[in-house]
């Protein structure tokens, strides 16, 4: 089966305007600070559309509504939980975080307490944890090649880690920034758009939970079974909510800037 040449023009389409805006945004990142947190001009529309889009990454977008669909109500409590969990980890960590004004993530902890080891205790787990982001994101785009473009996903993991590499080399978290600001824009469009189409064509909410019922019938029954398990993924979601707010929303901003809507 073919790919849709529709779909081929979108996919390569969005492809070029992510790797033009690595290209333009080479001048923007002239230094250390212009190039790890965008000289912290970062404004609060572009830096909440990127975050919303780093949010609702492939396991946030993707693999977490198929959870729900597939397992049923409970883990509609780990999607509440990283919706309701960003504005309130924004509000109690972005201005104090401010006044240290740091690079990096472990630069906060280091700065903050003191010492070495606490760089080294903090720095472990970012840095175990990023590969682990960066790795499944790069997968995630590889599975969208290969099952809308029908790419062989060897191909598509070596295409996709290439662009990233690419627009990051040139720009830094400007073009970070930027670039995934346009993709938060386009996931809302797709998502607003997608959703329209999907109550429409079941005839309203009514057809689609019948739907949805005949297919995962205990979809909506209430919350049951291992309620450690539970409570232990919403205990994940609220601290990689937290520390993950305590990184892009306080870095980008310089000190003493006064905060935006979130």
């Amino acid at each position: 089966m073919q790919a849709d040449p529709i779909v081929i023009i979108g996919a390569l389409s969005y492809f070029v305007v992510i790797m033009a805006i690595g290209w333009y945004s080479r001048k923007a990142a002239l230094n250390a600070s212009d190039y790890y947190v965008a000289g912290r001009k970062v404004g609060p529309m572009v830096n909440g559309s990127a975050l919303a889009s780093t949010y609702f990454s492939p396991a946030s977008f993707l693999g977490l509504p198929a959870f729900i669909f597939l397992l049923g109500y409970p883990f509609w409590w780990a999607l509440v939980g990283i919706v309701a969990g960003m504005p309130v980890a924004s509000l109690l960590t972005a201005a104090p975080l401010r006044k240290y004004a740091p690079t990096s993530f472990t630069d906060y902890y280091a700065d903050r307490y003191e010492t070495k080891w606490m760089r080294l205790a903090a720095g472990i787990p970012t840095i175990i944890g990023g590969f682990a982001y960066v790795t499944l994101s790069i997968v995630g785009t590889a599975l969208f090649m290969l099952a809308i473009l029908k790419v062989n996903f060897t191909i598509s993991v070596v295409i996709s880690a290439v662009i990233v590499f690419v627009y990051i080399y040139w720009g830094g978290m400007v073009s970070t920034t930027f670039s995934t600001a346009f993709q938060g824009l386009m996931m809302t469009l797709a998502s607003v758009v997608g959703a329209l189409y999907i109550v429409s064509h079941y005839g309203g909410f009514t057809g689609l939970a019948e739907a949805a019922m005949s297919v995962s019938p205990n979809f909506f029954n209430c919350p049951h079974g291992d309620v450690d398990g539970n409570c232990g993924l919403l205990l994940h979601q609220a601290l990689w909510v937290f520390s993950h707010a305590l990184h892009r929303r306080a870095l980008l901003h310089g000190p003493g800037q006064q905060d935006g809507p979130p």
